[in-house]
């Protein structure tokens, strides 16, 4: 659980919010069910969920909603979601990229009848898109980054789901929009303490997002062939952002990182 100082209203408050992420409700049922037994007797604001509920298909992610839903102290409205590499479905529904996650875990609270989302118990607005929005609470911003891998490859169009090895390619992606989108959010708020959550990281900010250091976690003794993909260049690519558009944007990301990031928490 994090706790930030803000102010608000020339009153100084601590806000407390709660962390999570990689639920992967496709193979661990019953896990969130304990997390938010944990969750539940711990006292927040609001909670992020940072990626990879892996919830594809309408049982899976009814059933990842049946558990989070099982709070008595705080709500399911309170909780934020982002997409990982392993929410990507583009080509499993003929209702467009990403539906399992806008239709069940739906940041935006547009389908409140699947998703269980009320935007009127949120405690903070939420202002953007499905894929990219932030919330502010006084002088605080949580912007929230959403993982692109349903793009064409070499981002993927499945991040590390599927057989294939053509889905193999699990770099982190953005959109122009998103990107563009993130750097005015900052770049127009230098006065604020911004908080930035994405699934994958920064290129070399911590362990396993340098380039080859992450994908080099495959190379084990398990009944898997990763070796079809693992030379390639992007699968050397893998764990952190390392997409704007499909193309290749660790220089345009860090240029960028270098005159703005002072102004990011």
């Amino acid at each position: 659980m994090q706790h930030i100082k803000h102010q608000q209203k020339d009153k100084i408050n601590t806000l407390k919010f709660w962390v999570f992420s990689d639920v992967h409700q496709d193979g661990n049922t019953g896990d969130l069910q304990t997390a938010v037994q944990q969750m539940d007797a711990e006292d927040w604001e609001f909670a992020l969920q940072l990626g990879d509920a892996d919830a594809e298909g309408d049982q899976i992610a009814q059933d990842y909603l049946s558990e989070l839903n099982n709070f008595t102290n705080h709500n399911r409205s309170q909780v934020y979601e982002i997409m990982g590499n392993h929410d990507q479905w583009g080509q499993s529904t003929t209702e467009g990229s990403n539906w399992w996650f806008r239709k069940y875990l739906d940041p935006m609270g547009r389908y409140p009848g699947s998703s269980l989302v009320d935007n009127s118990k949120r405690p903070y607005t939420v202002y953007g898109s499905y894929d990219r929005y932030h919330i502010q609470v006084g002088n605080i911003i949580v912007a929230m980054l959403g993982d692109r891998n349903d793009l064409d490859q070499p981002s993927g169009n499945d991040g590390l789901n599927g057989t294939g090895t053509q889905n193999h390619f699990a770099s982190g992606a953005l959109t122009q929009d998103q990107w563009d989108w993130f750097t005015n959010l900052v770049e127009n708020n230098t006065d604020k303490i911004i908080i930035v959550c994405s699934h994958q990281g920064i290129k070399d900010t911590t362990m396993g997002m340098g380039f080859e250091e992450f994908y080099a976690l495959f190379r084990r003794n398990d009944d898997v062939d990763w070796t079809t993909w693992l030379d390639r260049e992007e699968a050397r690519r893998a764990g952190y952002i390392a997409y704007i558009n499909n193309e290749v944007a660790e220089g345009t990301i860090d240029s960028w990182l270098q005159t703005w990031g002072k102004y990011i928490d």
